[in-house]
């Protein structure tokens, strides 16, 4: 993946943002809270992704990096904001950068990696518009990794999977949700989620500051 092709990704996703914010009715929050809501999602770019296209010194190079596929479960336990967890998986391929190699006196290489994140979120709120919602997430959590490489000579390491643990952070400053019970989402962000993520959302449609309010009229009644 080149550098221009990654800004037009984000320029075209920057413009559906700014038209869908334009649109959008404007009104106060909805009081959600009690909510379970679940999602599927796809993101692309991941941290991992982007170490390789600006950091000069990484020793690896990307070839194909599958999308990251994930779920997540979160609970609306106040007016304007969430907690939940996601779990997601990526695989990647590449192989050694040869500037890398050459430094350090090794063979060059090729790579298989598969990792899946496990992390906890906050969400919070912006403005929730009839069927239009802005929000942002925070995140953290923890990745498990096994990679294989293959070297051009003979090597203990080829072909033997390594495992890893490393920490993973996502900071999603702008995000857009569109629909009812029933939604799509989009966000932009950086970390583990990737720079873009798009998927499909289900709110349980339980509403504890709703049921209370409907039931105090009903007693009053």
């Amino acid at each position: 993946m080149t550098k221009s092709l990654m800004m037009r990704k984000l320029t075209l996703f920057t413009k559906i943002l700014i038209f869908a914010l334009v649109a959008a009715p404007a009104s106060r929050a909805q009081d959600m809270r009690g909510k379970l809501d679940y999602s599927l999602f796809a993101g692309v770019i991941t941290w991992e992704e982007m170490k390789d296209e600006f950091a000069t010194d990484y020793p690896l190079t990307i070839d194909k990096a599958g999308p990251c596929f994930g779920i997540t479960a979160k609970y609306l336990f106040v007016p304007r904001f969430a907690i939940g967890v996601s779990a997601m998986t990526q695989n990647i391929t590449g192989k050694s950068n040869p500037d890398w190699t050459l430094q350090q006196n090794s063979y060059n290489f090729t790579f298989k990696k598969r990792s899946f994140t496990l992390a906890t979120e906050l969400t919070g709120i912006y403005l929730k518009s009839f069927f239009l919602e802005l929000y942002g997430v925070v995140g953290g959590g923890l990745e498990v990794n096994s990679s294989s490489y293959s070297f051009e000579a003979p090597s203990p390491s080829n072909k033997k999977p390594i495992s890893g643990v490393n920490m993973r952070g996502q900071f999603t400053p702008i995000a857009l949700r569109s629909g009812d019970d029933f939604a799509f989402f989009l966000e932009l962000g950086v970390g583990y989620r990737g720079l873009v993520n798009i998927g499909f959302s289900y709110r349980d449609g339980r509403n504890n500051g709703s049921n209370k309010h409907k039931h105090k009229k009903h007693t009053d009644s």
